[in-house]
């Protein structure tokens, strides 16, 4: 199997831009709490970690295979 260095910088680009969307969500929601006169929501609270579990670990996990594979 041959998996050439661009797909695994795509691989990493991909988690870097999933990981920049959880840190926003993760701001937002801190701002949303903080101007929501004490009304909150769980799922405003837990919104980073949606896309942080399911694209930014999975994308950075198969590049780091990727990087491993490449090794040997």
């Amino acid at each position: 199997m041959y998996i050439s260095g661009t797909d695994k910088k795509s691989y990493m680009k991909t988690a870097c831009v999933y990981l920049a969307v959880s840190a926003f969500c993760a701001v937002f929601g801190e701002v949303y709490e903080h101007f929501s006169h004490n009304v909150y929501s769980a799922y405003m609270v837990f919104a980073f970690a949606f896309p942080l579990a399911g694209a930014a670990l999975c994308f950075l996990g198969i590049s780091l295979f990727v990087l491993r594979m490449l090794r040997n």
